[in-house]
């Protein structure tokens, strides 16, 4: 099999590590402005993961040579400090931050499908390994937001948000 570029398989670890950073900026708004302590746990505990992430991808781009810490991150954290801002300001907060956190997630999951078959297209099976690990993580969140979407509906219904 051809073996990909070096640049091209940094460049999907620098971009996966950004997301990540965003998503913790992101989940640290939701977690803000989320009352339902069902869906706070969620939260609280994909935080945690998300963390992780984080630094499993540190760990391969600096195996790599390469610094964790870049403008892509610089960018999304702006990104995300924004959003957190206007979450404040919003009304149905649950199914927004549902909506929002249901699409980071397959954000992610695309981000990691590519990421594993660029490792293993060059020949890195430990980064094929932590996009696959991330990978699972994310599937397993996205399937539980969808399986309450009724009840952020509900949650935001008692509130006089919907």
């Amino acid at each position: 099999m051809t073996s990909a570029p070096p640049r091209q398989l940094l460049e999907a670890l620098e971009d996966a590590h950004a997301m990540e950073i965003d998503v913790l900026e992101a989940l640290e708004s939701m977690i803000t402005t989320t009352a339902d302590r069902a869906f706070l746990d969620a939260l609280n505990a994909h935080k945690r993961q998300t963390e992780l992430h984080a630094r499993r991808l540190e760990e391969r781009l600096q195996e790599h040579g390469h610094d964790a810490s870049s403008a892509k991150d610089l960018g999304a954290t702006l990104k995300a400090t924004a959003k957190g801002f206007t979450d404040q300001l919003r009304s149905a907060r649950a199914t927004k931050n549902a909506r929002d956190g249901y699409a980071a997630e397959h954000m992610q999951i695309a981000a990691y499908e590519m990421l594993e078959r660029l490792a293993e297209r060059a020949g890195d099976a430990k980064t094929a390994s932590v996009a696959r690990e991330n990978r699972a993580d994310e599937e397993t969140m996205a399937a539980w937001i969808a399986e309450r979407w009724d009840r952020f509906v509900a949650l935001d219904a008692s509130s006089g948000a919907a």
